[in-house]
């Protein structure tokens, strides 16, 4: 197993399972890589205990991108959803940057379309993070009309307070 390229699904500090049963490491490690050494007695329990923790979280991607590309192409959509829906409603970090420029846009009752996106997201060092002109001009590509922009807004709204909830539970369930 030395020797072999870490896989790219795997981000620093890395982990080396220790099997004391097995006294078998696993390596896959660049050299000087930080590294956390995880010493497994109960495999069934390893697994039972990760598989909540690698679950992923409520969200709905569609209603996401259908919400800012209605914002983009209707200017008017927003005084449907402006006093709804918060940027960390969000599930995507891309979703909710793009979203809060689109708020201070209209704070400042600025024009809401691609270009005043670009511009406010790129004077904030953001414009990369969130896909660039490209990715904005697939957000307005992806959304036939304005026309339910409400309903895709409380789609995100109603994922976020699954997601609290969920939160929620886990800290109750910890202080259990």
């Amino acid at each position: 197993m030395m020797g072999e390229a870490w896989p790219p699904a795997f981000e620093p500090p890395h982990t080396i399972i220790w099997d004391p049963v097995q006294t078998a490491v696993c390596k896959y490690l660049p050299s000087g890589a930080p590294v956390v050494v995880v010493a497994v007695h109960d495999w069934n329990g390893l697994i039972a205990s990760l598989a909540p923790a690698l679950k992923t979280p409520p969200h709905n991607p569609e209603a996401e991108t259908s919400v800012l590309g209605a914002l983009l192409i209707d200017k008017a959509a927003i005084v449907y959803i402006g006093d709804r829906l918060a940027p960390q409603d969000f599930y995507d970090p891309r979703h909710a940057k793009i979203y809060e420029a689109i708020l201070k846009l209209y704070e400042k009752r600025q024009p809401i379309d691609i270009l005043s996106v670009k511009t406010v997201l790129k004077e904030a060092g953001q414009l990369t993070d969130v896909g660039g002109t490209d990715y904005l001009t697939r957000l307005v590509e992806s959304v036939p009309t304005a026309a339910h922009v409400e309903n895709y807004a409380k789609m995100v709204r109603d994922k976020r307070v699954l997601r609290d909830l969920i939160s929620a539970a886990a800290a109750i369930n910890e202080q259990a």
